[in-house]
């Protein structure tokens, strides 16, 4: 029974739920336990536990959640995984699973999270019709190697708060229309997808009223930046506090309709052919703390506008991170920017959160009770794990303290504007 050998299943099999999140568990799932046919949790997250799962997995069909994040779980995802029709929380996030996803999946109608992220799974994704998923509210599935267009089906998806296709770089296509029928999207990952039209996209974006985080990194390459003012009005991108379009090509000036974004806080440029110079009115959006225009064509002056800007005399939350290698793990995340720990994560229940450090952190997630986890780095967070080699871990990695009251007010706005022609 490999490292489960302490697990009593005669107990398992009288009870509807087995979790045991973080201990030593090593080995292989035993085969008893696909005969607790009355298990509806099953949760075994940051474990070891290997080898595959077997497609005697259908016999546990009163699962409603079943959660193996962070373990060393090999193999495809079983054919018949559709027979677990009550399943409304599956996690799988950094196993190495590989192989496409089954199309049984669809017939698990009543999920409403599917996390997926971090293995090595792949496939046309546009073979799957996700609009029979109907209570799907967020679906993840970053940093594998799925193909495809843009999935026009997710548009049926009434219920969808997140989506991140992140780190599929072969996924392709254009935002559509129909994307404003998910009245709820709040959360929006597409890096390094090859999207086109990026005007075409942000007219679109703009009317979804829920939306507060836009990543992308790599796409739309060589497109001209949007210029037309009238792209996004004051009724627009409302509650969009975070923007990313790093690394896209994007040419020509910065924008002025940025300028009615009264609640954005985070804005990544970075790594474009912007041109022309800063403008002043960024000193006039009162949330924004943190902007990269790093590695483009900026030249002139810094506007003194930006000196004076709100955010310079807010309160710090109760977190204090200190980001000491270019290697950083955030919520055990690799982040790779040299001085800056910000990237596309969402904290253990799944829901995205920011994080950003540079001398002085900052972490936004549902859950508080978390935050002294999500920056830690921690020795039982299986650094031998094969998407997370040991040069991605140390123990000077990210240093997390809370902080006094007395410490709380601090200066955290953040420029970075190297590798441009600013004076």
């Amino acid at each position: 029974m490999g490292g489960m050998g302490e697990i009593k299943l005669k107990t398992v099999f009288r009870d509807k739920i087995l979790r045991a999140d973080h201990n030593n568990l090593l080995g292989s799932l035993p085969e008893d336990i696909y005969n607790a046919t009355k298990l509806e949790e099953f949760a075994l997250p940051l474990n070891s536990l290997n080898g595959a799962i077997s497609e005697r997995i259908a016999n546990l069909a009163n699962l409603t959640i079943l959660d193996f994040y962070f373990n060393h779980l090999s193999g495809v995802i079983p054919i018949n995984f559709g027979k677990l029709s009550k399943l409304k929380f599956m996690n799988f996030d950094f196993n190495s699973l590989e192989g496409s996803l089954p199309p049984s999946l669809i017939r698990c109608t009543n999920l409403l999270e599917i996390h997926l992220g971090f293995n090595y799974l792949e496939g046309d994704l546009t073979t799957l019709n996700f609009s029979k998923l109907s209570h799907l509210s967020k679906l993840d599935l970053v940093g594998n190697n799925f193909t495809g267009i843009l999935l026009i089906s997710l548009y049926s998806c009434k219920s969808l708060k997140a989506i991140r296709l992140s780190g599929n770089c072969y996924l392709e296509g254009k935002i559509h229309s129909e994307i404003l029928s998910l009245e709820s999207l709040s959360f929006l990952s597409l890096a390094h997808a090859r999207l086109t039209n990026i005007t075409g996209t942000m007219k679109i974006l703009m009317g979804c009223k829920s939306l507060h985080t836009f990543f992308l990194i790599g796409s739309f390459d060589r497109e001209a930046m949007p210029t037309d003012d009238g792209i996004v009005d004051f009724h627009s991108f409302q509650n969009l506090f975070f923007l990313s379009l790093v690394k896209c090509g994007l040419a020509s000036q910065i924008p002025d309709w940025l300028s009615n974004l009264k609640n954005l806080e985070i804005l990544f440029l970075g790594n474009n052919q912007i041109t022309g110079s800063i403008p002043s009115w960024l000193g006039t959006l009162p949330k924004l703390f943190y902007v990269d225009l790093s590695l483009n064509q900026i030249s002139g002056e810094f506007p003194k506008e930006l000196c004076r800007l709100p955010m310079l005399q807010v309160l710090m939350p109760t977190i204090l991170a200190v980001a000491l290698t270019r290697h950083k793990v955030v919520n055990e995340k690799i982040v790779e920017k040299p001085g800056v720990a910000i990237w596309d994560s969402y904290n253990f229940k799944g829901f995205p959160y920011v994080f950003q450090s540079k001398n002085y952190g900052r972490v936004q997630t549902e859950n508080p009770q978390l935050l002294p986890w999500i920056c830690r780095w921690d020795t039982n967070l299986n650094p031998s794990h094969p998407k997370l080699n040991s040069s991605h871990f140390s123990q000077q990695s990210v240093l997390v303290q809370q902080i006094t009251s007395t410490e709380e007010e601090k200066k955290v706005p953040y420029w970075n504007v190297m590798f441009n022609d600013v004076q």
